[in-house]
């Protein structure tokens, strides 16, 4: 038993520093302050991690399994007279005179270390959490990376070959597993892409049929469809850096590719169960903003020039209808609130200027420093550029 234990105690030690070194880059990535730490070796180490974690699982798994089946021939052979009761006494007899008070009992000072079982859903944690640090390593890897794109691939295989459905069986948490696995196959996709290994089309495939499982049923899934959103605004930062970025068929790809996130979070909000409904709202109007600026691109697009107007006069009412409703959730003790609330007070601003209204760098400047992080962010997700900003009377982004 002292040595199960250990085992035990030892996977759950892997486990807990893989969780923590993968939780440490994602919060590397979010952080506002610069660090020099170079997030790779990390998340190669969380992997490694989580493969010793899995493995002892399964041989963990399968003696549980053994242990059942001889517990459940043993009864088969020897059945309980009393209907399974076990009896509480060393003998046929029972006195019914109270114990003696002359001495002391002798007291049992053994312990017993009660080992929780490993069942599929114990596996399926460690499945998630390895597609979860692969999807992570996926967005941070340069180009090139052909050595780590093969080390992902063959990593993800066997996950998805036979291990993520097998192990999903009887835990409820089917739609937990596919969005896990299409988080990874977007990543790796995009991966893939700016390696130049996969072209716009199979790329965009592969975003498009993301999501789409009959067991999510995405149209009532608000976390499906902000998934899609996610992965199709991806794919249109990733294919303006594309050497073909500006040949007609690429650019009517990424507007389309927009067009379906716009859809998916319009769908997304309307849903009764959606989460963070504010920071929704605020993407819809970054979705406007970026269709809006492939009108203003070396090579424009023809619709998002023909719809320039509206698509700006959307973004304010997102970035807008995002404000007011973080306002009121934070005003409710949600303290979480004030940065979206920020994010979509300043972008509201930014557009009501863009679209004319004088005044805004005073209400910019009203703000306070987090404008300037805001627009920082604006610069960098290609949102507006600098020459606009300029024209607003921002400089020094």
């Amino acid at each position: 038993m002292s040595s199960l234990k250990n085992f035990t105690s030892s996977t759950d030690l892997h486990s807990n520093t893989a969780q923590a070194l993968t939780s440490y880059v994602e919060a590397l990535q979010e952080s506002d302050t610069p660090d020099a730490t170079d997030p790779l070796p990390l998340l190669e180490q969380s992997l490694d991690l989580f493969q010793q974690c899995l493995t002892r699982q399964e041989l963990q798994y399968q003696e549980f399994q053994q242990q059942e089946a001889a517990a459940s021939a043993l009864t088969a052979e020897d059945p309980d007279p009393e209907e399974g009761g076990v009896s509480l006494t060393p003998s046929s007899t029972m006195s019914l005179d109270p114990p003696s008070t002359s001495s002391t009992p002798p007291q049992d000072d053994r312990w017993a270390t009660i080992i929780e079982p490993v069942t599929n859903s114990t596996l399926l944690d460690t499945l998630i959490a390895q597609l979860t640090t692969l999807t992570t390593l996926s967005a941070l890897l340069p180009v090139p990376s052909a050595p780590a794109l093969s080390f992902i691939s063959t990593y993800a295989q066997s996950i998805l070959d036979a291990k993520l459905e097998a192990y999903t069986i009887d835990t409820n948490r089917t739609t937990e597993a596919i969005t896990a696995r299409d988080d990874y196959i977007c990543a790796f996709s995009d991966l893939q892409f700016r390696n130049h290994l996969i072209g716009i089309p199979t790329y965009y495939t592969t975003i498009t049929q993301a999501y789409t499982s009959p067991s999510i049923n995405r149209n009532t899934n608000p976390q499906a469809l902000v998934k899609s959103a996610e992965s199709r605004i991806t794919f249109h930062h990733s294919v303006l850096s594309h050497p073909d970025a500006h040949q007609p068929s690429s650019l009517a790809a990424s507007w389309e590719a927009l067009s379906g996130a716009s859809d998916a979070l319009a769908r997304a909000s309307k849903l009764p169960d959606v989460e963070n409904l504010a920071a929704i709202h605020v993407m819809r109007g970054d979705v406007e903003m970026l269709r809006w600026r492939m009108g203003r691109a070396a090579v424009p697009y023809e619709a998002s020039q023909k719809y320039a107007s509206a698509l700006l006069k959307n973004a304010e009412v997102f970035y807008r209808g995002g404000r007011k409703l973080a306002g009121a959730v934070g005003a409710g003790g949600d303290n979480g609130m004030a940065g979206v609330e920020m994010e979509g007070a300043v972008k509201e601003a930014v557009v009501r200027g863009l679209r004319g209204e004088g005044g805004i760098l005073e209400i910019l400047k009203g703000f306070g420093e987090g404008a300037g992080k805001v627009l920082g962010e604006m610069l960098e997700e290609g949102l507006v550029g600098r020459s606009e900003l300029e024209g607003l009377g921002v400089h020094g982004i």
